[in-house]
């Protein structure tokens, strides 16, 4: 008791320190965003943020940023540095190509990131999106990837997602499969037969495969879930959001991709349900069931019945003998 009284009486004679940040120049930012105390670091580069916002960041501050970026020794100090650029509007797509390249993980993860954050992915950053897809050999790098394909229009996505898909030692992994699965399914309208083949890829992952027969709507991001439009005309158009501006919205429907300006938009739903049928097992019997799990699970796809041959048998069917 003494001793917390005691301390209670130091805390009473502190005498608390004031900072005026808004008097720092940009350089003086700069550097507070090395600081060990993480509450210098925000509201530097908040600060910093305001002034490019408003037009009044020093002319060699971005130089600054990028030479504390090229000496930065740690993770967390170089993802500071980055943020900083990207906040201020200076990290271009030179820059997060470069950073597509850094030894860290995190780096290039969150270079990814900001990049599919323009919503407008340039075609030589997507070929190497496509190309660290098939050859990073950090998850978290693949996370980024499959997280980003969700900013990233549907045509572009199939030779990143057909990469990302052939990583077996991912289908484990707590995320990657679903995150897979919310780039892939709206590719489906588009070529079915290919957008089916890449999603199972993660079929020998039983959770994952059960968690799309018996409720695959659980595991549909927003993103991915179908828009209904009703114009003022009386036109019904349904299918997935692939572009949305001030004026209009592009929706990616089984066929064609239509864009609606919003003007002539009377109600607009978004459909809680995915493309899949629910609880698909519900009406097969336990023996049939386990045969239809057996069977997507498999490899390869088996010989379909007109096709079997006595080197290539039928496989049993529901409650056959073995």
């Amino acid at each position: 008791m003494n001793n917390i009284h005691g301390d209670r009486l130091n805390q009473d004679r502190l005498t608390p320190a004031r900072v005026h940040l808004t008097g720092k120049t940009d350089g003086e930012l700069v550097d507070l965003l090395g600081h060990d105390n993480d509450w210098f670091v925000r509201h530097a580069r908040r600060l910093l943020q305001e002034r490019a916002a408003a037009g009044r960041l020093a002319f060699d501050t971005p130089r600054l940023l990028r030479e504390k970026l090229a000496t930065a020794t740690t993770t967390p100090k170089k993802l500071r540095f980055i943020w900083a650029l990207h906040v201020t509007a200076r990290l271009d797509e030179a820059a997060l190509a470069r950073l597509l390249d850094d030894p860290d993980p995190a780096v290039r993860g969150w270079a990814i990131q900001l990049a599919a954050e323009r919503k407008n992915v340039s075609q030589p950053l997507l070929e190497r999106f496509a190309g660290l897809a098939a050859s990073d050999p950090s998850p978290v790098v693949r996370l980024a990837l499959a997280s980003a394909l969700q900013r990233v229009s549907p045509p572009d996505r199939w030779p990143i997602a057909a990469a990302l898909v052939g990583h077996a030692d991912d289908a484990n992994d707590h995320n990657l499969p679903l995150m897979n699965w919310y780039a892939i399914e709206p590719l489906v309208p588009l070529d079915p037969a290919w957008a089916l083949d890449l999603a199972a890829a993660n079929r020998a992952d039983l959770e994952y495969l059960l968690a799309n027969l018996l409720d695959p709507s659980a595991i549909v991001g927003r993103d991915y879930q179908t828009t209904i439009v009703v114009t003022g005309d009386g036109r019904s158009i349904a299918g997935i959001v692939v572009q949305e501006t001030p004026t209009s919205v592009t929706l990616q429907t089984p066929t064609e991709r239509v864009t609606v300006p919003l003007d002539e938009i009377q109600t607009r739903v978004l459909a809680t349900q995915s493309l899949m049928p629910e609880n698909q097992l519900a009406q097969l019997s336990p023996e049939a069931a386990r045969d239809l799990v057996a069977y997507l699970r498999h490899a390869t796809q088996v010989p379909l019945p007109a096709e079997a041959s006595p080197s290539h048998p039928q496989p049993p069917g529901p409650g056959a003998s073995p």
